[in-house]
C-alpha cells in the first residue's frame, strides 16, 4: 500500500501562517509533479515519471498549492523504503530535489515542503534524513543547513552528468541528536580573528576543529577533492558563509566551513568582562544558545512536574521556530546575544542557559548541576570563561548551585532558592566568596526560585503566593518597602513568573500567559511578549533561556 494512502494531506505552521501539503496519489498528480520538476531542473535532472511512481509507492511525493488557483507551486519527494536503485541504513529515509515554481520562490515554501518531509519521517520513526546536493547550489546547502542537516560524505553520481555536475555532497539530519551549530555572525567572528583558517590543501596533524574551503565561482575537481578528504579525515561540514553574509565572498565565492567530528564547540567571545549587579539593571548582554532541532520530551529529560505533564507532547519543528522568534526578541530590544556552545542530549536541547551558570558583580559562577544529564552544559561555561574572573563550583560534588535560584534583589541582597536544585552547602560557598554580599535562604519546593518568583524591576517583584515562602514575602513587604503581582494561579503552568528583565520595569513574557500579563501591565511594568507556547512545555521560560552576563545602567 502506498505511504500517500495513510495520509490526505499535511498541515504545517510556517511564521504563523498555516499551509496544507498535500500528498500525491494519482497519476494525474504526479504529472503535475513531474512538470515542476522539470521546470525547476531540466529533463535530464528531474525524476523521471517511472522514478516518481517508484517513490510514491516506497514512500511519498508531497505537492504544495497555490491557495487562490489551486496549482502546484511547489513539490518533493521522500523515500521510506529502499529500492533496488537506492538502497537505505536502517532508520534512514532519503530527501529528493525540491521544486518551487520561479513565481513563488522566496517566500519560505521550500520551508514548508523540508517541514512536511520531517513531519511524515518523524511518524515513521525514522532518525535519519539523507540527502545529495550540489556543491555549487549554495542556496540548497544554505538552506537545508538551516534545517539541521550537514555535509557528512562526498559521492560522483554518473546519473547527475559529468563533472563538476556528478559531484554530489552528502546531508544527513538526525532527528534524534543535536547537530553541530550553524551560526554565521559567530563564524564570520572566528573568521575574521584567525580562529578558522580557510585552506587550499589538506591540514597538517594537530587538525585544527574548524576549517574553511572557498569553493569559488564553481567549484574545480580540486575542490571537490580537499573536501572529500577532509571528510574521510573526520570532518562535518557544518556552515555555508555567501555574499548574503559578507561581499567578501561576491569575489572570492562561497565559503563552506567545516568542523572536527568529536571537538567541542568553539567558546563565544564576550564583548565585555561581567558584571549583574541586579535584576533589573538593563540587559546588554546575554547568554542564550543553539537554535534546537530535536527536542523531544520523555521520562528521562523530564525535568520538573511542568515539563513531564507534556511529555510526548511537544511540536519538534514548531519549537526551532519559537526558539529563533526568542532570540529575536531579545536582540530586538538591543540586547547582545551570545551562545553557551553546550550541544543538548537525549532530547534536551540546552536552552536553559540560567541554569549553569549566573554573574555576581563581577564574578561569571559556574555551579555543579544536581541532574547528570546537564552537567556537560557546565563545560561549555568552561570554555567561555578561561579568561574571565570565575568561580568554578562545578567540580564541587557536594554543592549543588543552579542560577533559576539565584535572584540579585539589589546591589546588596541576594536571595537563594533551596529547593530541588540549590542546597545550604552552596549558600556557605556563596558566602566565603562574596562577603559584601547578604544572602537570604528562600525555602520551597519547585524546581527552581524563579518558576514562583522574579522581579520586573526595583522593589516590585512577580510571585506565584500559593507556592513561596510568607515569612520571605513579608520581610520584602515590611521591612523594604517591595510590591508584589500576584501571577494567575491557572497560569503557574505555563511560566507566568518566570519573565527575565530587559530594563527596570520592562520585562520579556511569555504570551499565552495573558491574565498574569495584564496585572503586570496594571502595575506599570511594560511587557514584552514572546508566542513559545511548545518550548514552555519543557519546563521554563524566558528567564530561564538567559543568562545575563552584563546589566548596565
Amino acid at each position: 500500500m502506498s505511504i500517500g494512502n495513510y495520509y490526505e494531506r499535511v498541515r504545517i505552521l510556517h511564521k504563523g501562517r498555516a499551509y496544507h501539503v498535500t500528498l500525491a496519489r494519482t497519476e494525474e498528480e504526479l504529472q503535475q509533479a513531474h512538470a515542476l520538476e522539470v521546470a525547476c531542473f531540466s529533463e535530464s535532472l528531474a525524476l523521471s515519471m517511472v522514478e516518481l511512481r517508484k517513490v510514491m509507492e516506497r514512500g511519498v511525493v508531497f505537492l504544495l498549492r497555490d491557495p487562490d488557483s489551486g496549482e502546484v507551486v511547489g513539490e518533493s519527494q521522500l523515500l521510506l523504503h529502499a529500492t533496488p536503485n537506492l538502497p537505505l541504513g536502517p532508520g534512514q529515509a532519503h530527501c529528493f530535489g525540491t521544486a518551487v515554481r520561479e513565481d513563488h520562490r522566496d517566500r519560505g515554501l521550500s520551508t514548508v515542503l523540508y517541514k512536511a518531509e520531517e513531519l511524515v519521517a518523524r511518524d515513521w520513526r525514522v532518525n535519519n534524513l539523507v540527502l545529495t546536493v550540489q556543491a555549487l547550489n549554495t542556496a540548497s546547502l544554505r538552506t537545508r543547513m538551516n534545517f539541521g542537516f550537514r555535509v557528512n560524505g562526498f559521492v560522483f553520481t554518473s546519473m547527475f552528468g559529468d563533472w563538476p555536475k556528478g559531484a554530489r555532497l552528502m546531508m544527513t539530519k538526525s532527528l534524534v541528536e543535536e547537530p553541530w551549530p550553524f551560526e554565521v555572525d559567530a563564524l564570520l567572528e572566528r573568521l575574521d580573528d584567525g580562529r578558522i583558517r580557510t585552506l587550499e590543501s589538506p591540514p597538517r596533524h594537530p587538525y585544527p576543529d574548524e576549517v574553511a574551503v572557498s569553493l569559488g565561482k564553481q567549484p574545480d575537481r580540486a575542490t571537490h577533492e580537499l573536501i572529500d578528504g577532509l571528510l574521510l579525515d573526520g570532518y562535518l561540514g557544518t556552515g555555508v558563509l555567501t555574499d548574503r553574509d559578507d561581499r567578501r565572498f561576491a569575489q572570492s565565492g562561497p565559503l563552506l566551513t567545516l568542523s572536527r567530528c568529536g571537538a567541542a564547540p568553539p567558546a563565544p567571545k564576550l564583548q565585555r568582562q561581567p558584571h549583574v549587579q541586579t535584576e533589573y539593571d538593563t540587559l546588554r548582554e546575554v547568554v542564550v544558545n543553539h537554535v534546537p532541532f530535536c527536542t523531544t520530551l520523555n521520562r528521562y529529560n523530564a525535568i520538573n512536574e511542568v515539563s513531564q505533564r507534556h511529555i510526548g507532547n511537544v511540536d519538534t519543528m514548531a519549537s526551532s521556530d519559537e526558539y529563533r522568534a526568542f532570540v529575536s526578541a531579545l536582540k530586538n530590544e538591543g540586547v547582545r546575544t551570545v551562545t553557551a556552545g553546550a550541544i543538548g542530549r537525549q532530547g534536551t536541547s540546552a536552552m536553559f542557559t540560567r541554569d549553569p551558570a549566573f554573574v555576581i558583580d563581577d564574578t561569571l559562577v559556574i555551579g555543579h548541576m544536581a541532574n547528570p544529564i546537564r552537567r556537560h552544559e557546565s563545560q561549555a561555561y568552561r570554555r567561555m570563561a578561561r579568561q574571565l574572573n570565575v568561580l568554578d563550583l562545578s567540580d564541587l560534588h557536594n554543592v549543588h548551585v543552579e542560577g533559576g535560584d539565584i535572584v540579585l534583589l539589589d546591589e546588596k541582597r541576594v536571595a537563594v532558592g533551596l529547593g530541588q536544585r540549590t542546597n545550604e552547602a552552596a549558600i556557605e560557598r556563596l558566602v566565603s566568596v562574596f562577603p559584601n554580599r547578604h544572602f537570604i535562604p528562600v525555602k520551597h519546593e519547585k524546581l527552581h526560585l524563579d518558576v514562583i518568583f522574579t522581579l520586573m524591576g526595583k522593589g516590585i517583584a512577580l510571585i506565584s503566593r500559593e507556592n513561596i515562602d510568607s515569612d520571605f514575602l513579608q520581610f520584602l513587604e515590611r521591612d523594604n518597602g517591595f510590591r508584589f503581582v500576584e501571577a494567575d494561579q491557572s497560569e503557574w503552568a505555563t511560566l507566568a513568573c518566570n519573565v527575565v528583565v530587559l530594563r527596570d520595569r520592562c520585562v520579556l513574557a511569555v504570551r499565552q500567559n495573558v491574565v498574569t500579563n495584564e496585572r503586570i501591565r496594571a502595575a506599570g511594568v511594560e511587557v514584552v511578549e514572546v508566542d513559545i507556547p511548545n518550548l514552555i512545555k519543557q519546563g521554563g521560560g524566558p528567564r530561564c533561556m538567559t543568562c545575563p552576563i552584563w546589566r548596565g545602567k
